[in-house]
């Protein structure tokens, strides 16, 4: 484990003095401290070592260990101003108290990700502003944007689900020009 590049921890669960839900560290390698920025020690306590953490990741890891099934998320883990890919384990099934954790930041990616979306959302807008149809295509032919003017144009508004009914869309007479065309734009 300590080998992998993924950061990995196993958490017992504990009822603490308060009565409430706990989970000790057992162990936890480097690559957990490097991707969660938690300076975990052996024995040590979750709600000593993140005290503002939120309290759906500590559901997550009670539903893990109560329910026995596997689950992987990713999300935003505020205070530690990263995003995370977190797998929880249960580790002796349902109804028991040892969970293990894989983890890994994903920071990088999911800026990446966002930047392409605000560059999606700023090409959708200036092609909105075109005064004419605009639509674009997968490498298969189907419909992954419109813009408003070809939905005017068309009289029926683009639903992504259904995609584009050419034949329905052109008069009776183009549509055989247009689907040669489109098919020979495809195969290249």
């Amino acid at each position: 484990l300590a080998a992998s590049s993924l950061g990995v921890c196993v958490l017992k669960r504990f009822i603490n003095e308060q009565g409430r839900i706990d989970f000790r560290f057992l162990h936890a390698t480097p690559a957990f401290t490097h991707a969660t920025r938690l300076e975990a020690r052996s024995g040590q306590r979750l709600s000593q070592l993140a005290p503002a953490l939120d309290p759906a990741w500590l559901a997550l890891l009670v539903e893990v260990a109560d329910s026995g099934v596997n689950q992987r998320i990713e999300r935003r883990a505020t205070p530690l101003s990263r995003w995370l890919w977190v797998e929880v384990v249960s580790l002796d099934g349902a109804h028991g108290d040892l969970v293990g954790v894989l983890v890994d930041n994903i920071t990088t990616r999911k800026r990446r990700e966002q930047e392409q979306d605000e560059k999606k959302l700023r090409y959708r807008a200036l092609v909105d502003g075109v005064p004419l149809p605009v639509w674009v295509l997968d490498a298969y032919g189907r419909a992954q944007f419109v813009n408003s003017v070809f939905e005017r144009f068309f009289g029926q508004p683009w639903d992504p689900v259904a995609g584009l009914d050419w034949n329905a869309l052109l008069h009776p007479e183009d549509a055989p020009g247009f689907q040669y065309e489109l098919d020979r734009a495809l195969s290249e």
